[in-house]
């Protein structure tokens, strides 16, 4: 697998890359990270806290979701601000709107003659309401 984008989550509980594989691939962010408990200081000592190494990991971690769909590389990926959905793009001309609870992509965007390389998606609504006149 060549990864070609990696995106953090807004709510910080996915990591999702994009692949040369045509698959988008979400991990959960909690099993990815060492337990806070492991990496705090011990108590009693009035030494400075040495810094310590991060734990190894003994296993690989596997990806929570593989969102599949696509049929060539998926170029760039992006979050909606609720954290509940995804866009990807692909060279197979198309770009995917994705319910990450389903895991399954629920619109197509069809129409492009060439590879879509990169998405954006600001869905975050205006805070001022526009003005009357």
């Amino acid at each position: 697998m060549q990864a070609l984008k990696c995106k953090l989550s807004p709510d910080l509980g996915y990591l999702a890359t994009s692949s040369a594989d045509a698959t988008v691939k979400l991990w959960n962010v909690g099993e990815l990270l060492p337990d806070a408990a492991e990496d705090s200081p011990g108590s009693g000592s009035d030494s400075a806290p040495q810094k310590q190494p991060p734990p190894r990991v003994e296993q690989q971690p596997q990806a929570s979701t593989v969102l599949k769909g696509h049929q060539r590389w998926v170029w760039d990926i992006a979050f909606s601000a609720d954290s509940a959905y995804l866009v990807s793009a692909s060279s197979d001309q198309t770009a995917k709107l994705w319910d990450l609870e389903k895991g399954e992509d629920i619109r197509d965007y069809k129409g492009h003659t060439k590879a879509v390389t990169a998405v954006s998606l600001d869905d975050v609504p205006d805070p001022s309401p526009p003005a009357r006149d």
